[in-house]
């Protein structure tokens, strides 16, 4: 497996992910199903995927090796799809899953193969002038543990009925935990919308967190939990009207201070109802009755 990630709590405070067009790429650990290439626009929205045939990796080729030491570069049976596609949706940001162990750093060298070669091969069609010579993307490592959960999830069988590979709807986690990490730590708990009645937070508890976690009482443990995202909604603040236009943003309301749940929801149903579903200044929250007095700050 991928080496240990130490996780930086910055990491779910920032929202430099946001506006970022993303792939995110499953690889999968079920040899059943094939690897997932899903491409996101900056709102997390999903514009396409590629669902690659089960059983087909990278595996570094000598025939593109540049020197006597060179073992050559990674090559895939399925480049030129993979290619298209990178071209195609042309990402800022390639982000990969770390679960299926070594398949997934084998897949992080391709793809940083793949956009360099993408890359020199644009050079050599346009004039060394043009600005838009310079597109490659960064590949990075993407920790899977919260899309594994959301893959499996009745939010997933809801937002993404249509999706019944778990492979797609993996990524299309992947892809929103880089643009907004609070956001897919958030939904954990249900969308401030939801009205199920299943436990609030319950699924945060297939997270393994600690090897003792399973120890700990669990509504206990849950309630922790949801104080510390509390805190940390708070500190990091909430991009109010990205909140109501995405579904899969909306828990991150209920973690508002003031607000919970149960007015959260009512407050996506008045801004819903307004015209063109936007608030354009903090004050109009009180002025169109859509906060009462004793919650607006």
């Amino acid at each position: 497996r991928p080496a240990e990630q130490v996780v930086d709590r910055a990491l779910y405070l920032t929202s430099s992910g946001t506006g970022v067009k993303v792939i995110a790429v499953c690889v999968s650990d079920d040899r059943r199903l094939g690897d997932v290439l899903v491409a996101l626009n900056e709102h997390g929205g999903v514009r396409n995927h590629l669902t690659l045939p089960p059983m087909r990796r990278p595996r570094r080729d000598p025939r593109y090796a540049t020197d006597e030491g060179s073992r050559g570069r990674m090559v895939h049976p399925d480049e030129e799809q993979i290619k298209e596609f990178l071209f195609l949706h042309q990402p800022n940001l390639i982000a990969v899953s770390t679960s299926a162990g070594g398949g997934c750093r084998n897949m992080k060298d391709y793809l940083e193969d793949l956009a360099q070669v993408i890359k020199d091969e644009s050079e050599e069609r346009m004039d060394a002038d043009e600005d838009e010579l310079y597109w490659q993307p960064e590949v990075h490592f993407v920790i899977d543990n919260i899309a594994s959960i959301f893959a499996r999830s009745p939010r997933a069988d809801v937002e993404f009925k249509d999706y019944t590979n778990v492979n797609i709807r993996k990524a299309i986690s992947i892809g929103r935990f880089v643009q907004e990490p609070l956001a897919e730590v958030a939904y954990l708990w249900g969308g401030a919308t939801d009205t199920t009645s299943g436990v609030r937070g319950e699924e945060v508890l297939y997270l393994d967190l600690h090897p003792l976690s399973q120890k700990v009482n669990k509504s206990f443990l849950v309630a922790f939990l949801e104080r510390e995202l509390i805190i940390a909604v708070n500190e990091a603040g909430v991009n109010l009207n990205a909140a109501i236009q995405n579904p899969h943003r909306h828990a991150q309301l209920s973690f508002v201070c003031g607000l919970g749940k149960i007015k959260a929801h009512d407050m996506v149903g008045k801004i819903k109802k307004l015209g063109g579903g936007m608030v354009s200044r903090k004050v109009d929250l009180r002025e169109k009755a859509i906060l009462i007095r004793l919650v607006f700050a």
